[in-house]
């Protein structure tokens, strides 16, 4: 999976790039929401969309054809058995069917329900996989420690064994953000942490506060 698109400029603020990346995030969100209102359960028991172009949705195509692959992506790993149907949410947090999907998280290759931490740490750890994508939730206390070894220029690698559930490609994408504008970012949302939000295929993706 690929990081972010769109290289953050280091003679930028960081709350100029914390206003990027809410831009990124309302634009995408806009466009799954209008995609969502065509996605439908097929007798193939794989998720699909009645549309086929963006224009018919006022969806720009760029995007949709971003979200259309993404969801290519997910129907292959549920045809292959490695996503179940039930795990994967709308953007309302709740599946196909109306369950409510709880977060999880794959540590030791087991997936566990997290519950909400403890009040010094504040907010959520673990992973939800959407019908676009995964999304990476850090809870506050990771989230410091994230913005701390990467305002000391600690190296990545060494920040990618510690959050360990975290791809590569995602510890990357926030290195590219900048401590700053995540501090910034995590500041606004009242410090409960943060979460990486991108598709399937790795093609875009923002960060933003839980």
């Amino acid at each position: 999976m690929s990081g972010a698109t769109g290289a953050t400029s280091t003679e930028q603020s960081p709350q100029q790039i914390a206003e990027q990346q809410l831009a990124q995030k309302t634009r995408y969100e806009e466009a799954i929401r209008r995609m969502e209102e065509h996605l439908y359960l097929a007798k193939d028991g794989q998720l699909h969309l009645n549309v086929r172009r963006g224009s018919e949705i006022g969806v720009p195509e760029g995007i949709f054809a971003e979200l259309q692959a993404s969801l290519g992506y997910l129907n292959t790993q549920i045809r292959a058995g490695a996503i179940r149907l039930e795990e994967v949410s709308l953007s309302s947090g709740r599946n196909i069917y109306g369950q409510e999907v709880p977060l999880t998280v794959v540590a030791s290759g087991t997936p566990a329900g997290l519950a909400p931490q403890a009040a010094a740490c504040a907010g959520w750890t673990g992973i939800r996989w959407f019908w676009y994508g995964p999304r990476y939730y850090a809870n506050e206390c990771l989230t410091r420690n994230i913005i701390h070894t990467l305002s000391v220029g600690a190296a990545l690698g060494w920040l990618s064994a510690e959050l360990g559930f975290i791809p590569d490609a995602v510890v990357a994408a926030l290195a590219a953000v900048g401590a700053g504008a995540l501090a910034w970012i995590d500041d606004i949302g009242g410090n409960r942490g943060i979460y990486w939000q991108t598709t399937w295929l790795g093609q875009w993706g923002y960060v933003w506060h839980q």
